[in-house]
């Protein structure tokens, strides 16, 4: 499969500040034939994902595109959400640790455009953990959601051991694969832990997150979500003042679901 030339010869062709589905459908046409076709998952601010099919085969593509001169900075010095996701991910696969295999990374500049591409494994499932816990809960599956919340916690528990603090590790960003384990994506914002002031607060920020995103897939059981904060605490062996830290992330937002939709999902996050 010739990747790399195919997509650099298409960014090339076309120097828009956003990709259109024609410069996708050109790239996959070159790449897989008149077979190949993209859908697009999600688009944010220069940001946008696609699923892809090559020769009936499933990708998962991922462009990002800047103008300004503070991503231009960052895309030279190699600090941009791109290269951070490329590095950690790899980082975190070379430990054993389940993220999608990239299997192409392109960097791209051309005159006031920037454009950096990753071509990574499709999860096949399209499953994210927050859905999987959701699901479970409704049909009552109680067990399937202990196991699971478990191996939520193992690869949190990894993810740090590798040196990698994630202040966005919720639910959405976990898949669930065809054997229902867990696989973390996007690792655009998180870094590698070099001082232990920084690890305590990344580390509280991470699972403060993980936390409330598990408080909103399971609610309004909030037994549930008290057992897994529970678990966290133990797994991690927080301290009290660790615990406030997280009560003080989670709390606002749990006051803030209340006060618009009426729904109480408050427990005491100081157990």
């Amino acid at each position: 499969m010739k990747l790399k030339t195919s997509l650099l010869n298409v960014i090339y062709i076309n120097n828009k500040a956003f990709p259109s589905m024609s410069i996708i459908e050109s790239m996959l046409i070159n790449i897989g034939g008149k077979h190949s076709n993209a859908t697009l998952i999600q688009q944010g601010r220069g940001k946008y994902s696609y699923r892809v099919k090559i020769k009936e085969k499933d990708f998962f593509l991922k462009i990002w595109q800047h103008t300004g001169t503070k991503e231009r900075i960052k895309h030279f010095i190699r600090i941009d959400n791109s290269s951070s996701e490329y590095r950690n991910a790899n980082h975190l696969r070379s430990r054993g640790i389940r993220v999608p295999e990239i299997f192409f990374f392109a960097r791209v500049s051309e005159k006031h455009l920037l454009t950096n591409i990753h071509v990574t494994e499709f999860i096949s499932t399209n499953l994210t953990a927050f859905q999987y816990i959701k699901e479970n809960c409704l049909s009552k599956t109680f067990k399937e959601v202990t196991h699971f919340s478990d191996n939520i916690l193992t690869l949190t528990e990894d993810i740090i051991n590798a040196g990698i603090i994630d202040p966005d590790h919720r639910l959405k960003n976990i898949m669930v694969n065809v054997n229902g384990d867990p696989v973390k994506i996007d690792l655009e914002i998180a870094f590698k832990n070099s001082r232990f002031s920084l690890h305590r607060k990344g580390l509280c920020d991470m699972l403060g997150t993980l936390i409330y995103s598990y408080v909103f897939a399971v609610q309004p059981n909030i037994e549930l979500a008290s057992q897994f904060t529970s678990s966290v605490y133990k797994r991690f062996n927080l301290d009290n003042h660790s615990k406030k830290v997280i009560n003080n992330i989670v709390m606002p937002l749990l006051e803030k679901q209340l006060k618009e939709t009426g729904i109480d999902s408050r427990f005491n996050l100081l157990i």
